[in-house]
């Protein structure tokens, strides 16, 4: 996101250095170092003239406003910004930056892209694979979310009380969920023993 001729000054650079090796020492993964890093060195490149020490909160208003915001870059961009430069400067002991003050964007607010049921019904009806068939159709039915459409298993499956049995589900709770007629019957086309009956 910066021009390549734009580096941040030698002091600025040697900190990235030693910032990587904290968030490192931290366990942090090796993609939220690299963007962790990659976000300080666009902080760091628009300061260039100042020393870490001299850096102020209205820097971080001028890098908005200039820089963020004069580009169009997204807020989930300018958030990532926001966290490199508070876990950064939470490790500086000689600075200006008061981390608390420092504001974050608000929210993008996006209405999600909502399909009708007859475009839903659409998209199961056109699949030719059972076995995505059914897992499209019992993902809409029982409205789960993917990671336990795959966790289930047959004893999951009680076709008596026509309910669905989700473990360690959001919060690492079991819950119920209705399972719908269509769906035991392409469950029973996949593997007639994947219902119990008792």
């Amino acid at each position: 996101k910066l021009p390549l001729a734009n580096t941040p000054n030698a002091e600025g650079i040697a900190n990235i250095e030693r910032f990587k090796r904290y968030l490192l020492s931290k366990r942090y993964s090796n993609n939220t170092i690299i963007t962790y890093s990659d976000a300080l060195k666009s902080f760091l490149t628009f300061c260039n003239t100042k020393s870490l020490k001299d850096i102020s909160n209205d820097d971080v208003i001028a890098y908005n406003n200039d820089y963020i915001l004069k580009h169009k870059f997204s807020s989930s961009y300018q958030n990532q910004i926001v966290n490199a430069i508070k876990l950064f400067f939470s490790i500086i002991k000689d600075s200006k930056i008061e981390i608390d003050k420092i504001h974050r964007p608000k929210r993008e607010k996006t209405l999600p892209n909502v399909l009708s049921k007859e475009e839903v019904f659409k998209i199961i009806d056109s699949t030719t694979n059972l076995k995505h068939k059914t897992l499209l159709a019992l993902i809409y039915s029982a409205g789960l979310r993917i990671s336990e459409a795959l966790s289930i298993r047959p004893q999951d499956i009680d076709s008596k009380r026509m309910l669905i049995h989700i473990k360690n589900a959001k919060g690492k709770k079991d819950r119920y969920t209705l399972l719908s007629e269509k769906v035991l019957l392409l469950l029973k086309r996949i593997r007639p023993a994947n219902t119990r009956t008792s």
